[in-house]
């Protein structure tokens, strides 16, 4: 025999080995391994396997085998399992950031590689929040064939407090965290003031969300307008103490009249005490639905 005849030859015989030490692997894993690593054979005793005896089938290119059943076959490894993508507990809106990593040495000489493929990954990230300083300039300008007179400038946006340092994205996210995810001013100040070194004090805090909410009646209107018309509203009163400097303990008694609407907007109603009245004042007189509520006489006095 030839040498290139010898080297055929065995190159069919090691093909042939591999072949059967997968038969093999495969034989043991029924017999001895658990259910969850039982698999799908790719043709290991089929006698119809495409190919000359003892080879996987030819693909397109030897250096990329078109699936893992034959990357198996060709190295001999069970393909790694791949962890699957979490998308149900993702909303749809989560931004992709694709970062490609590509050798040191494949940039300094890109002509000498060419790509065969890639492996990929997937992690949940978030960036933290972080301050910055929006530097507004508002350039003026002159009539060049009138340089006399006074100079033209673009007006200043409306802010939700004049001539507060604090933008509305701060203002909003102090007020979300304190209403809605419930940590206090104090709690707040310690927060950026650890993690930012960003010293916020409490009273501009107090301040700044007194001053904003004196700008959220309209909205407070428009929420009630549309809660009254949908012909369905809960309603229900829970007490509370308060700070009061003209009573004798320092603080009293008030109530939250809590109302909620059918498309789930809630408005609170502070008043001082559990009269009756408050709840015809709020309602008004020409509401027309459901009033959903406990066993208070003051809805059923309403109705």
């Amino acid at each position: 025999m030839t040498r290139e005849q010898l080297e055929a030859r065995n190159k069919e015989l090691e093909a042939q080995v591999l072949l059967l030490g997968q038969q093999l692997d495969y034989l043991k894993r029924q017999l001895f391994g658990r259910k969850s690593e039982g698999f799908d054979h790719p043709d290991l005793f089929s006698p119809d396997t495409p190919g000359e005896p003892g080879k996987p089938a030819p693909s397109g290119d030897a250096d990329a085998p078109e699936d893992e059943s034959q990357a198996a076959l060709v190295t001999g490894k069970e393909p790694k399992r791949r962890r699957k993508l979490r998308k149900d507990r993702l909303p749809d809106n989560v931004p992709v950031i694709t970062e490609e990593i590509t050798p040191a040495f494949v940039l300094a000489d890109p002509t000498v590689w060419r790509p065969a493929g890639h492996e990929e990954s997937w992690q949940l990230e978030k960036e933290p929040g972080y301050f910055y300083l929006r530097h507004i300039k508002r350039p003026k300008f002159v009539r060049r064939d009138e340089p006399f007179s006074p100079p033209v400038i673009e007006p200043a946006k409306p802010s939700l407090i004049d001539g507060g340092f604090w933008g509305p994205g701060l203002l909003a996210e102090l007020l979300a965290n304190k209403y809605l995810y419930h940590p206090p001013f104090y709690r707040q100040h310690v927060l950026y003031l650890q993690r930012h070194r960003v010293d916020l004090s409490e009273s501009t805090m107090s301040d700044a969300a007194d001053k904003v909410a004196d700008q959220l009646g309209i909205l407070v209107s428009r929420m009630k307008d549309n809660m009254l018309a949908g012909c369905l509203v809960r309603a229900d009163e829970t007490f509370i103490r308060y700070l009061d400097r003209l009573h004798p303990g320092g603080s009293s008694r008030g109530y939250f009249w809590v109302y909620r609407g059918l498309a789930g907007d809630v408005i609170f109603d502070w008043q001082t005490s559990r009269e009756h009245r408050h709840a015809a004042e709020w309602l008004g007189p020409d509401f027309e639905g459901i009033l959903q509520s406990d066993g208070y006489q003051a809805y059923d006095q309403y109705c």
